[in-house]
Order: structure tokens, then C-alpha cells, then sequence
């Protein structure tokens, strides 16, 4: 072989080894969140059914944020029980599920192998990959048949199906199940009730490697009052990033840190959702459902804690204010503090301590200002904290007022489709998390 043909068959050869490399590392990437509205049950209000119903088959809608093959769904059997926690199910529910990427289209989900799952109370599984591609910002739609025996609860999702192309069958004699192949549809079927629906969805992608931000914190981080159940940091992310909400409407940092013992057993079964989705970043509000107590700095750092241990940068908000209103949130004069004057100031000093970067001294609160041998601040080694993100200034009339900016909110606890857009301007995606995903 002459020189010039033997040095263009290595070349190819190098061109098609390298092509195997990078196709065999897209086969061992661990899958990530793919798509919108894929929660754990949540919002205690709704977190089970009422022991008359026995279940049947829920729609949910949900948008790629991530150009993706291989879609898994995962479900859990736990809730936000009375205390605005964690809570396994109280029994064990029966499982049967689909994939619907166009109207009508429907692709049937196994779980190792079988058409239907058991999932015992506390667990969460994951199905098999379901062969389909999807395009981000494409629109695509999970089905889910749940069933228990009469007198048994199955969670339900905080989340209400909506006119979206969502619904459920839901009755006291089980639902038709709808997740076969030619099923019919579900659309507009008991819209702005609550059904069972993913814990999470995942699948590979085309770029691995970009961040995956997990999404704790209380109703705010949830969505509520965002219709429909978006939230300022999802509007954040502007559907470019990967993304894994474990909030919980209720919740508070010591609910989170579960400080009397730290055994984690209020939240362990979210931090194992989380440990399945790949993470690089963690952002968490947790606002005022936290300030009533005068552990609040102690709490904190204990939460902090438990998701720096993730080895991945945490980012903690600043807490938005809680108010009462006499003309519905039109003005900031008619509001008045929704809380005690103690709570109020415990949130205002939460604030100014985050602001200084929240000094800590091994896991100990310092005062701000504080300085000395030990003493950490966020973004420092030894500090659990990367950084804080500057939400409350967005939402209160002038900093430290405890009032709403006047439109900003309609219930005076959590901000409204105005209130979440204008507070997702706090965050800054690439400058905190890195670049876009395809």
C-alpha cells in the first residue's frame, strides 16, 4: 500500500474508532431529568386518596427540556404526610403505565420486563427505557393506571390535571385502564383534581455532562400560585436545564434537617430520588414556613449539610415576606404582616446573616460581621454553602419592608405568574449552573 493510501485508511480508522468511543460513553451515561411536571407526590392537602376511590388512569402533560431517547418513569409510594413531611404510603399500590409522544400515540412502559408493577409503601422504581426520541420543547404525555383494593389510598400528585390534553378516570370501581396501545383518551376528564403521575423522568441525551440542578424547598419552589405549578426557578431555567423538584407545599428547614436526631428519616426518600438523577447543583428556598422557630440559623446549616454531602455546589435564597391584604395585593399600604412581629424579624435577621455570606464556625451560626479563627463564609472551604441568590429584594417593596411589591402575589405567601417572573430574574443559569443543554 502506498503511503498516501495507507495514511488515509488510518485516518478513517482513527475516524471510526473515535465514533465507537463516543457512541459506547452515550450507552454508559447515567440518565437524566428530561422533562417538566414529574414531581414526588406532594401537598398534604391532597397527598392520598380518600379510601373510597380505587384508582384508574391519569394524563399528565409534560415539555422536554432536554432532546432525549430512552425515556424512563419513575413512581413512588410516599407522600407529604400531616407534618408537611415525608410519609410512606399505607399500602402497597399496583402500577401500569405509558408514554404518549404525539395525541393518541401510545407506547407501553414495562417495569423489569412486566406490564404492571407492585410498589411497596416508601419505595420508588423506575421502568424500563421506553424506545422513543424526543425533541426539546416538544410536548409529550404520561399515562398511569394506578389500582388498590377498596378501602386502600394511593398518593396523588400536588399538582391538578389541567385542560392541557390531561385527566383522569378516577371512580370507587376502578378506572378503565388506558395505558395500552390504541387506548382511548383522557382529555379534560376531571380537570383541576389531583392524580398519581411520575416522580420523575428521566432519559439519555445528546450532550451528558450538563448541569442537572435538583430543586428543593416548600410550596414556593413547587409552584404554587404559578400556574400552572411552575415556580420562579423552573421559570429560571427557561427549559434549557435538566432539572429534579423534591419541594414539599408546607415544609420547613427543620423539617428538612430533622434537627432533634438527624436520622433524615423526614426526607431520606427524596435525597434517594435526588441520588438517582445525576445532580451537579442544588437550589433551595425553604421561606416562611421556617421562621417560626428560633433554631431557624441551626436548621440551615444542618440542611445545607445534608445536600453539600451530595458533592455537588448548594445555593440557598434569601425568604420572601408573608402578608395579609385589605384590596387583594393591589398596594403596598393595605398589607400587613401575616406572622407575629418575632417571626418577622427572625426572617429579616435570616436574611441579613445570608447576605454576609452566613458565617459559621464548624457547623456553628456566628453572628454577621463575624470574623476570626474558623470562621467561614458561603463559597468558602469548609463553608456547605456555594452561595445565595438574592430573591427577597425582587419581592418586597423596599428591603426589609416584610410587604409584597403591590401585584406581585395573590394570596400574600407565594408569588403569582407576575411575582414568579419577576423573581426568576435572581437567578443567572450560566453564571450559576453553566451552559445550556441541547
Amino acid at each position: 500500500m502506498d503511503p498516501v493510501t495507507l495514511g488515509m485508511a488510518k485516518a478513517d480508522a482513527k475516524k471510526r474508532y473515535a465514533t465507537i468511543i463516543d457512541l459506547s460513553s452515550t450507552q454508559r451515561q447515567v440518565p437524566v431529568p428530561v422533562a417538566t411536571r414529574a414531581t414526588p407526590p406532594m401537598d398534604n392537602a391532597v397527598g392520598l386518596s380518600d379510601g373510597t376511590i380505587v384508582g384508574g388512569t391519569a394524563k399528565y402533560a409534560h415539555v422536554a427540556v432536554r432532546t432525549c431517547f430512552g425515556i424512563q418513569l419513575a413512581y413512588s409510594n410516599f407522600f407529604s404526610g400531616a407534618s408537611n413531611t415525608e410519609q410512606d404510603g399505607p399500602n402497597p399500590i399496583t402500577i401500569r403505565a405509558a408514554v404518549e409522544p404525539f395525541g393518541n400515540v401510545i407506547m407501553p412502559v414495562t417495569f423489569n420486563g412486566a406490564r404492571s408493577i407492585v410498589i411497596e409503601p416508601g419505595c420508588t422504581v423506575l421502568s424500563d427505557p421506553v424506545g422513543v426520541d424526543i425533541i426539546k420543547g416538544a410536548t409529550f404525555w404520561s399515562r398511569t393506571h394506578v389500582s388498590v383494593t377498596a378501602g386502600q389510598k394511593f398518593p396523588r400528585s400536588g399538582i391538578p390535571v389541567a385542560s392541557s390534553g390531561e385527566g383522569h378516570n378516577y371512580g370507587t370501581t376502578l378506572g378503565a385502564d388506558l395505558t395500552a396501545t390504541g387506548s382511548a383518551s383522557l382529555t379534560g376528564q376531571n380537570v383541576n383534581s389531583h392524580a398519581l403521575g411520575p416522580s420523575a423522568i428521566l432519559g439519555k441525551v445528546i450532550d451528558p455532562g450538563k448541569p442537572v440542578i435538583g430543586l428543593p424547598g416548600d410550596s414556593i419552589m413547587a409552584g404554587t400560585g404559578d400556574a400552572p405549578y411552575i415556580g420562579f426557578a423552573q421559570r429560571a431555567l427557561g427549559g434549557n436545564y435538566s432539572f429534579q423538584k423534591v419541594a414539599y407545599p408546607g415544609e420547613a428547614m427543620s423539617g428538612w434537617a430533622n434537627v432533634a436526631n438527624n436520622t433524615g428519616l423526614t426526607r431520606f426518600r427524596r435525597l434517594g430520588l435526588l441520588g438517582r438523577v445525576a445532580m451537579t447543583h442544588i437550589l433551595t428556598d425553604y421561606t416562611v414556613n421556617s421562621v417560626a422557630v428560633t433554631t431557624l440559623l441551626a436548621d440551615a446549616v444542618v440542611m445545607w449539610l445534608s445536600f453539600a454531602r451530595f458533592g455537588v455546589p448548594v445555593y440557598q435564597t434569601t425568604l420572601t415576606p408573608q402578608t395579609t391584604s385589605t384590596d387583594a395585593w393591589a398596594t403596598v399600604a393595605n398589607q400587613s404582616l401575616f406572622r407575629a412581629q418575632a417571626d418577622e424579624d427572625r426572617r429579616v435577621a435570616f436574611n441579613t446573616w445570608l447576605r454576609d455570606g452566613a458565617p459559621v464556625n464548624g457547623v456553628t451560626p456566628q453572628a454577621p460581621g463575624a470574623s476570626g479563627a474558623g470562621i467561614v463564609r458561603a463559597g468558602s472551604v469548609g463553608h456547605p454553602l456555594a452561595g445565595i441568590v438574592e430573591v427577597a429584594d425582587l419581592a418586597e417593596s423596599a428591603r426589609n419592608s416584610g410587604r409584597w411589591k403591590a401585584g406581585y402575589t395573590a394570596d400574600g405567601t407565594h408569588p403569582n405568574p407576575t411575582g414568579a417572573a419577576a423573581l426568576s430574574a435572581a437567578i443567572n443559569p450560566t453564571a450559576l449552573f453553566g451552559p445550556v443543554a441541547a
